[in-house]
C-alpha cells in the first residue's frame, strides 16, 4: 500500500510537469523537491506514509532516486500497455506524425495515436 501511495504520487508529479527532485534533500532542508515535500505533506494525514517515511529510518523510506527512476520505468510501461490495448480494440485509429530538428541537428519524432472507443 505504500508503494501504490508512491507511485500515486509520482504520477502526480507527471501528470503536473513538476521536477520530481529539488538541489538539497537533507533533512533540514526547506525545498527537497516536489516529490518528497508531496511525500511529507501526505503523512500530515495518512498514517501508512506517516509510518514509512517520517518514522522509519532514512534507509528504509524507498526514495531514492534509483527507486523513482524504477518506478516511473515501470509506469511507463504499465501505461504504454494500457494505450495499445485501447488502440488495438478500436475499430477506428488516426496516426499523426512530426518530425523536426533542434539547433544540434537531432531529429526529434512526436508520434500522435488517436483512436475512437465505444462510448
Amino acid at each position: 500500500m505504500y508503494l501504490q501511495a508512491l507511485c500515486k504520487s509520482l504520477v502526480f508529479c507527471g501528470r503536473q510537469s513538476i521536477a520530481l527532485r529539488g538541489h538539497d534533500k537533507s533533512t533540514d532542508s526547506k525545498n527537497k523537491g516536489n516529490f518528497l515535500e508531496l511525500l511529507e505533506l501526505h503523512s500530515k494525514d495518512n498514517d501508512l506514509i506517516k509510518q514509512f517515511y517520517v518514522e522509519r529510518p532514512k534507509n528504509f523510506q524507498y526514495t531514492s532516486v534509483t527507486l523513482q527512476n524504477e518506478l516511473l520505468s515501470i509506469i511507463g510501461e504499465q501505461t504504454k500497455l494500457h494505450i495499445g490495448n485501447k488502440v488495438r480494440a478500436a475499430k477506428n485509429v488516426a496516426i499523426i506524425a512530426d518530425e523536426t530538428q533542434d539547433i544540434a541537428k537531432h531529429e526529434e519524432v512526436a508520434v500522435v495515436l488517436r483512436h475512437v472507443n465505444e462510448s
